[in-house]
């Protein structure tokens, strides 16, 4: 009995040297992962060009065949979890928050007619070219804005904000958790960061597992 001793070799690979959780991505934004790179192509565009919700008659985005099936569906506002997954949404989000965040999936936000129509204006297109570009590039994506005075302006964006190839800023990592803290209905994120930063001078960790596992002052 035994096992592929090249798969052995490759399992110890680096082992003591490499570290794997400097390979763990973060989510920039509350929508499932497919949708982020366009998410932010819509938001550049949003940015370079100054343009608000009500300057928006069309928005489209090109995606991955995959990506256009797992969040390029019709967007009805049933279900939190429909509106997670629907690019359609968290572009609608965008549009009218300037942001796509944990708080806004709740059952006051997801149904709302405004939000609901703002995403029929929001087509996704599953591209053959992007899935050309094969597996290494599979959350390339680029939105085309169409203003309601005729402008047009294209934005593409090549990989996902927050993967270990792109990693998120220490301000953006801590933004990302206020706002899961606030989602959540914690009043300790102050006191939670306070104690991260201090880890290392820690000589007891229990206050901070208390306030982690949501229970505290």
């Amino acid at each position: 009995m035994g096992g592929d001793q090249a798969k052995l070799r490759a399992s110890v690979a680096g082992l003591g040297s490499t570290w794997e959780i400097e390979q763990v991505g973060f989510k920039a934004y509350a929508s499932c992962a497919t949708n982020h790179t366009s998410i932010e192509a819509v938001e550049l565009l949003l940015a370079r060009h100054g343009l608000a919700a009500a300057d928006v008659a069309r928005v489209e985005v090109h995606v991955t065949s995959d990506a256009a099936i797992h969040g390029g569906y019709e967007y009805l506002g049933r279900e939190v979890i429909e509106a997670q997954m629907s690019l359609r949404f968290a572009v609608a989000l965008l549009l009218t928050y300037g942001t796509v965040e944990a708080a806004h999936f709740r059952d006051g936000v997801i149904a709302r007619e405004d939000l609901v129509a703002l995403a029929k204006s929001v087509d996704v297109v599953g591209d053959p070219g992007i899935d050309a570009l094969g597996e290494a590039r599979r959350f390339t994506a680029w939105a085309r804005i169409e203003t309601v005075d005729g402008r047009a302006f294209r934005q593409e964006v090549d990989d996902r904000k927050g993967d270990p190839s792109r990693p998120l800023s220490d301000a953006d990592l801590e933004r990302k958790f206020r706002d899961l803290l606030a989602a959540a209905g914690s009043p300790h994120a102050d006191r939670i960061l306070r104690l991260v930063g201090d880890l290392p001078r820690l000589d007891d960790i229990a206050e901070l597992a208390v306030l982690l596992g949501g229970e505290g002052a």
